[in-house]
Parts: C-alpha cells; structure tokens; sequence
C-alpha cells in the first residue's frame, strides 16, 4: 500500500482516512510511521511538494496526510488543498519502506475482557453509544438508527471505536 500512496502523492494531492479517532491511532499500524506537520506551497499541490522544516534528516519520501471523517478533519483538508496560504498546517505520515511482519498472535479476550479495555479506552461518547447499542441487534442500519435518534453528537469515529473492540474479530 506505502508503494501506491507513494506513487499517488507524486502526482496528486492523497490523504489516508483512518475510521477510528485520532487518539487510537497509535493502537494501529499507523503507530509505525513518523508522524510530522506539513504545508503546501501552492493550491493543490501533489503530495511529493508538501514541506516540514526537518526533512533534510528524511531524503525521497513523500508524506501522506492523515484525516478522520469528521467535519473538523474534513474542512482542514478541503482548505489545505484548495488554499493553502489559509490553512493550519496539516498532520501526516512517513511510512518506513519496508516493514518487516511480524506475527505475534493476540490472545483471545473473553466479552468481559473487552468490556474492560473498551471502558478503559474508549471516548465518553464511544461508551455512551455501546450502552445504547447493548440492547439492540447489531446491524449497522440499526446502529445507525440509534446513533442517530438517541445520540445525536456522536459520529462516525465513535461508532468505530465500537467496531473495534466488539463487532471486529480479536
């Protein structure tokens, strides 16, 4: 995948959307990479053109900035490409070229075990949903619906931190 982003960000703007919120992140693969701030010279500048005051240290890579779905991470990326001289500086990532595997099986958690780390974890937002979604089957039409009606606030990262601790595989 670091091959086609790489490619991609030569010739065009790309940015990586990661579905769980930003402070899960480094409970990911994401947590590899080097994580720095850039800013882009010109209105739709390819990613291969982003600047960060240290990259004389990091020669030939080109940086992928990282975003969520929410509306904040939204409209930063839309004005970071559209205008730039405007725009905060915007988070991305470095991936190393290669990136050995290795396998290191989890263990199995009980129900109860995940209850703990989720609790233990997950934004008050992201409990307060699963509370809710605790009573309901777990289809995500009927996820959405409750999200929707009872917990209006919340947002796509919260229903994915659920996802991550209960309906994904552990």
């Amino acid at each position: 995948m670091n091959r086609w982003l790489t490619a991609w960000g030569h010739e065009h703007p790309v940015a990586l959307v990661k579905m769980l919120p930003q402070q899960l992140w480094s409970q990911t693969q994401v947590r590899t990479a080097q994580l720095l701030h850039v800013t882009a010279p010109y209105q739709g500048a390819a990613n291969k053109c982003l600047k960060e005051a240290r990259w004389s240290k990091i020669p030939n890579v080109v940086p992928i900035p990282i975003l969520t779905l929410e509306p904040d991470f939204i409209t930063a990326w839309v004005q970071f490409i559209a205008n730039p001289t405007v725009s905060r500086k915007m988070p991305a990532l470095i991936f190393k070229k290669s990136v050995k595997k290795i396998s290191c099986p989890k263990p199995k958690l009980t129900i109860e075990q995940r209850f703990i780390a989720f609790k233990a974890n997950a934004s008050p937002i992201a409990f307060q949903l699963a509370c809710l979604l605790a009573a309901t089957p777990l289809t995500l039409p009927i996820m959405r619906l409750v999200q929707k009606t009872l917990l209006p606030e919340s947002q796509q990262v919260h229903l994915a931190e659920f996802f991550k601790w209960f309906v994904t595989p552990s």
